[in-house]
């Protein structure tokens, strides 16, 4: 077990993890999504427009994470052993999750940025 507060390279650690537990910023979800990991989601409920509450329920509803709401903190315990003695379980949500990453995102973007920068010149 390692227990880690915000770090910038969450993927050295998760990259080795069999189970995570993680708040639900879109950032590290992605991270975990393209890894194919289990990740069980404990939202802050504090944040800009509950938008990790979103992500999870998100994530929820495609069967691809567990969740975990703050005030429910006692069930962490059980859903950690449930997925460390569940190995189908483990790859099922892994794997509903990766279904939701994108490849090549930053390829994506840029080539819409540049489209848009071309059209944008035709125009002028």
């Amino acid at each position: 077990v390692k227990v880690l507060g915000f770090v910038n390279d969450i993927y050295k650690y998760s990259g080795a993890a069999e189970v995570i537990v993680s708040r639900g910023g879109a950032t590290n979800l992605a991270e975990f999504a393209i890894q194919a990991k289990p990740v069980i989601i404990v939202p802050s409920p504090f944040l800009t427009g509950g938008h990790q509450v979103k992500n999870a329920n998100y994530l929820k509803k495609k069967q691809a994470a567990i969740i975990v709401n703050e005030p429910d903190i006692k069930e962490l315990k059980v859903n950690i052993v449930k997925l460390l003695d569940s190995p189908e379980l483990c790859s099922n949500l892994a794997n509903n999750l990766h279904q939701l990453a994108t490849d090549n995102a930053a390829q994506k973007i840029a080539r819409l940025i540049l489209d848009l920068g071309e059209k944008h010149e035709a125009k002028q």
